[in-house]
């Protein structure tokens, strides 16, 4: 996987102002670090501008509907792979639950924050990881463990084909229990092909938010015809 050392800010920060805020909801007894809003600014991306920190910053929770989806699976056995982590909303929760968590974020400032996030979130700081790296077509297929049980968590703005490829052993031989992927052909394409590929090994998908079950027989029409949805994966 590629490292890009000049994933920062395009706004030309050289650092954000950032706040700790307590965890409300299946947080509580949790803390982030959150970036503060610089307010206005310039083009391009900027991670203090992200919805993420403001929601935690404002609330103290992140998609509910979503992380009330995904936690079930997720207990003191799993292995829980996020991609796309941001500040760590999910790795933190997961990690709280004792499972083991592989946490990747490309961005270098939101990097810092998820691991100081995941280092709060647990005391065995041997069962967090956090890479900074950036997935697209150039990451290698990766197999982990072939007697564990896995959750993986992909939001990557386009990208997510190119990490479920990454872990792909695992669907195929049923390992992961469940994946929430945020399906994204508003992005790219590519994502009505995935699709099909899940639903071929197995899964069955629900739209968290609000749609509800998608036949599996129609799973990949309805991801073309979406522009973005949080899908859940599980094994039918």
């Amino acid at each position: 996987m590629t490292d890009h050392e000049g994933a920062g800010c395009q706004w030309g920060h050289e650092d954000h102002d950032t706040i700790i805020v307590p965890g409300h909801g299946p947080a509580e007894g949790l803390e982030f670090e959150v970036f503060v809003h610089p307010g206005e600014g310039g083009p391009g991306y900027c991670p203090a501008t992200s919805v993420v920190s403001a929601q935690l910053a404002a609330s103290g929770e992140w998609e509910p509907e979503q992380t009330a989806a995904l936690l079930p699976f997720i207990d003191g056995d799993t292995w829980f792979i996020d991609f796309g982590a941001n500040v760590g909303w999910y790795s933190c929760l997961a990690a709280a639950r004792g499972a083991r968590v592989l946490a990747f974020e490309g961005n270098r400032f939101s990097h810092r924050l998820l691991e100081g996030n995941l280092l709060r979130a647990t005391d065995n700081w041997r069962s967090v990881v956090a890479y900074w790296t950036w997935i697209d077509e150039d990451s290698p297929m990766w197999f982990g463990y072939p007697d564990k049980r896995w959750v993986v968590k992909s939001d990557l703005e386009g990208f997510d084909e190119h990490a479920i490829r990454t872990c792909w052993k695992h669907f195929e031989s049923h390992q992961v229990d469940a994946a929430l992927i945020e399906m994204s052909p508003v992005f790219r394409p590519g994502y009505p092909e995935l699709a099909q590929r899940l639903v071929d090994v197995g899964y069955t998908p629900t739209c968290v938010k609000p749609y509800g079950p998608i036949r599996p027989d129609e799973a990949a029409d309805w991801v073309a015809n979406c522009r973005q949805a949080d899908v859940l994966w599980t094994l039918t």
